[in-house]
């Protein structure tokens, strides 16, 4: 059955089938997994970041007990330098807490003169 051209209903649908996808379909779920990534990521951090900050701790001091031995044996004092590490802030609360009351508004409406 040849409608177009040599173009058989076949490839019409094809085509057509293609277009919608790319154009409808596609970009639908690629936010859907974008959506799903995200909220696997934030259980993934609020489960294990405690966990994993505590390994990253036992690392680090391993690492500083074993630069201390060398520093013994080699012979050499080290100055001391101490140092702050700032980790980033997880993606969501880990215990979501809301304030019952209202807050007030520190500026008022509409300004006002003395008389």
């Amino acid at each position: 059955m040849e409608l177009v051209s040599g173009t058989s209903f076949i490839q019409i649908l094809s085509n057509l089938f293609s277009k919608i996808f790319s154009e409808v379909f596609a970009p639908i779920l690629l936010e859907l997994l974008q959506i799903y990534a995200k909220y696997i990521l934030t259980i993934f951090w609020s489960i294990y970041s405690e966990w994993l900050l505590g390994i990253f701790v036992a690392l680090c001091s391993l690492v500083d007990i074993a630069e201390n031995i060398f520093n013994l044996f080699a012979g050499i004092s080290p100055v001391m330098v101490c140092s702050v590490v700032v980790f980033p802030a997880p993606f969501a609360p880990i215990s979501a807490m809301t304030s019952p009351s209202s807050t007030s508004k520190e500026i008022p409406f509409s300004a006002w003169m003395t008389p």
